[in-house]
């Protein structure tokens, strides 16, 4: 592992950390300054609304580029857009703040994905380094969320915004210290911007379909999740502790099966099928008035996520040629955006009338059958699915 592998591995759990602690406590803070149930929603689909806009625009100037620059930028300008928000006295300028916050982030992800996966030899090391960064980011979402919410408790809403904002800033000055990054020469650049896909091209991938297919489905039902389970325990007058406490479970669950490497034996098509069809099924029991510990399902849920990480990055990096990483990823974090959009719009919309959990369900299965369809031509797919 290479010392500024190392370096963004760190800055990769720094930002998710940030990023993941705001999750519990977003929700208490838009409801003190007076937003309402259906305005939450406009400010979680709103910021990922921006940030799938920024995720599009980030994949061809990556490739472009390279990744250090929109590593320390976004870092540094969600850093300042953060220390706003907690001078705001709205819900309107919060929503404004969110928005610009959400399109600024949206180059991070992109970028360090690119980064990590031109740091491999083949496949097998790509592979691992892939699931190293997974188990970072997965880390931040263990303790973030408590941390967050205990923050929130302790210092209150506007200076614990203020804090997220500094640590980013943080960030994005050690980026620009301790990543180092091989660059092309000047001459080279345009040849391998010639020959790399449009984004328009690696979307309708035939090899990339279905992981792109599994990011959009499990990003709808984590929208609904992350709108649902705030919603329902600020309703229920429990604090930013408890429901931090609730999303760490579901982090822990995800690092189980990360640190599971005979998981890498199968098919990573086979592991994202188990995994879709893993989380339908908890999506339909939180549907039902069944008196199952929450912990437990969202335990469960984050061990479904936790063996779909590995399993679409592996599908990525195997079918993208290394030029066009930062297309592929730009892509891939734009279809995660996606489900954050619609998500919270669904369940702020349709939670009088049904389950959000419910239509998450739905959809899910529906992604499901798609899934097994496109798969079934692939040449790494199980043989029981070839005809």
């Amino acid at each position: 592992m290479t010392n500024r592998t190392v370096w963004l591995y760190a800055l990769l759990f720094l930002a998710f950390f940030d990023l993941h602690a705001q999750h519990p406590i977003l929700p208490h803070y838009a409801y003190s300054l007076g937003a309402s149930a259906a305005w939450l929603g406009f400010i979680l689909a709103g910021y990922s609304a921006l940030n799938m806009t920024g995720n599009i625009m980030a994949g061809p100037l990556i490739d472009r580029f390279g990744s250090k620059v929109f590593i320390v930028l976004s870092l540094c300008l969600a850093g300042i857009f953060l220390l706003f928000q907690g001078t705001v006295s709205s819900a309107s300028q919060l929503f404004y703040l969110r928005l610009m916050t959400g399109f600024v982030i949206a180059f991070l992800s992109p970028a360090c994905f690119a980064f990590l996966g031109k740091q491999g030899t083949g496949l097998e090391e790509q592979g691992r380094i892939m699931a190293k960064n997974g188990m970072m980011i997965t880390l931040a979402s263990i303790v973030s969320p408590v941390i967050g919410g205990w923050l929130a408790d302790q210092l209150g809403f506007d200076r614990t915004f203020v804090l997220f904002g500094l640590i980013l800033m943080f960030g994005g000055v050690t980026g620009w210290i301790a990543i180092t990054e091989d660059r092309p020469s000047p001459s080279a650049a345009p040849k391998q911007v010639a020959h790399g896909k449009s984004v328009l091209a690696i979307s309708s991938d035939t090899m990339l379909l279905p992981a792109f297919l599994t990011a959009m489905t499990t990003s709808l039902g984590q929208g609904i999740l992350m709108y649902e389970v705030p919603y329902v325990m600020a309703q229920s007058g429990e604090s930013s502790t408890t429901t931090g406490f609730l999303l760490t479970v579901m982090g822990f669950g995800s690092l189980i099966t990360l640190s599971q490497g005979w998981l890498n034996r199968f098919s990573p098509y086979t592991r994202c099928f188990v995994a879709l069809l893993t989380i339908a099924i908890l999506f339909y029991i939180l549907s039902l008035p069944l008196e199952v510990p929450l912990a437990i399902l969202l335990f469960v849920k984050g061990a479904a996520h936790g063996m779909l990480f590995p399993a679409k990055t592996t599908i990525l990096t195997a079918a993208a040629s290394p030029h066009d990483y930062g297309k592929v990823f730009g892509v891939h974090a734009a279809l995660l955006s996606s489900g954050h959009v619609a998500g919270p719009m669904i369940a702020g919309t349709l939670r009088t009338y049904i389950s959000p959990f419910f239509a998450a369900f739905l959809f899910t299965m529906v992604m499901i059958a798609l899934f097994i369809s496109l798969t079934a031509k692939s040449r790494i797919a199980p043989i029981a699915w070839k005809g």
